[in-house]
């Protein structure tokens, strides 16, 4: 948890440059990545530009997909609520024992577990959890509930659901860093593999694709498979047909294929020869990045 914490802090120190890679022209740029004829010129790119532009992506995917989730995020207390209905008993035994309060974050403490006080009013935490009340302030006023009453939580509908969608909400930010780096680090894992597939390949092909090259076009082709897999995390993935987990990422057979296809005719284009000495690669056109 404490290396997870030191690069959730350092996504949080570039958060800042990449976004200033977020900008109009970036999104003309994930369009040209879906044409293959395009690479000639992208896979040239100096490689510290085209991991810029991978970072930018999935910041702007997870973006694009936490929009897209607010309409699920505002139902929660009544999904919850409705769940919560399905059971006819759930009692919850609560005994609590600890020598020193736990801090969520201990830099800036958002939850408070302590049972080692008689603290009944919030400080600066969003929740204080003592043996007797659960305190929170949802929205600037603060709620206090007796732990007794979340004993039987069939009989406390409302404030259960209130309470664990504002507990969501809260963690929300920790969940959305921790998942980046999680979708990071799988991307970075296949975007390896497929440089050597490509780089392998196109040598038996009798073609000439440099290492650097190979990377890039991998790194662009990602594109759309980055794209699908991240903004519609809020609906079902069945569709993608999964394939198989490492680690709790999720592999699909479709965006794999899309990703496969589109980095093999990529490949095609990129390694073109000059047809001049001297001449740029061939390409339908001159493309300006506004980067």
């Amino acid at each position: 948890m404490g290396k997870i914490r030191k690069v959730g802090e350092h996504v949080k120190r570039a958060k800042g440059k990449v976004m200033k890679t977020v900008r109009p022209g970036f999104w003309k740029k994930v369009i040209w990545t879906m044409n293959p004829k395009t690479y000639s010129d992208l896979s040239e790119t100096k490689i510290k530009k085209s991991f810029s532009y991978l970072l930018a992506l999935l910041f702007a995917s997870f973006i694009l997909m936490s929009i897209i989730a607010l309409p699920r995020i505002i139902s929660m207390p009544g999904y919850i609520k409705g769940e919560l209905g399905k059971f006819d008993t759930f009692n919850i035994s609560i005994d609590i024992e600890m020598s020193k309060p736990v801090m969520i974050t201990a830099e800036d403490p958002q939850i408070i577990v302590d049972t080692t006080t008689n603290r009944t009013t919030l400080g600066k935490e969003k929740i204080l959890i003592t043996d007797e009340i659960i305190a929170y302030r949802p929205y600037g006023r603060a709620r206090t509930q007796d732990l007794s009453e979340f004993e039987d939580l069939t009989a406390k509908k409302e404030e259960t659901s209130r309470f664990l969608t504002f507990l969501a909400i809260l963690l929300m930010p920790t969940i959305l860093i921790t998942a980046y780096i999680m979708f990071l680090l799988k991307y970075l894992a296949l975007i390896l593999v497929v440089t050597l597939l490509l780089f392998i390949g196109v040598r038996i092909a009798k073609k000439d694709l440099p290492l650097k090259k190979s990377l890039n076009t991998a790194v662009y082709a990602a594109t759309p498979m980055i794209l699908i897999e991240v903004v519609f995390i809020p609906f079902s993935s069945k569709y993608l047909f999964p394939i198989f987990q490492i680690m709790g990422m999720n592999f699909y057979l479709v965006t794999l294929a899309v990703y496969l296809i589109l980095a093999s005719n990529a490949a095609y284009f990129a390694a073109k020869k000059k047809s001049k000495k001297g001449e740029e690669y061939e390409t339908v056109e001159k493309v300006q990045w506004d980067f």
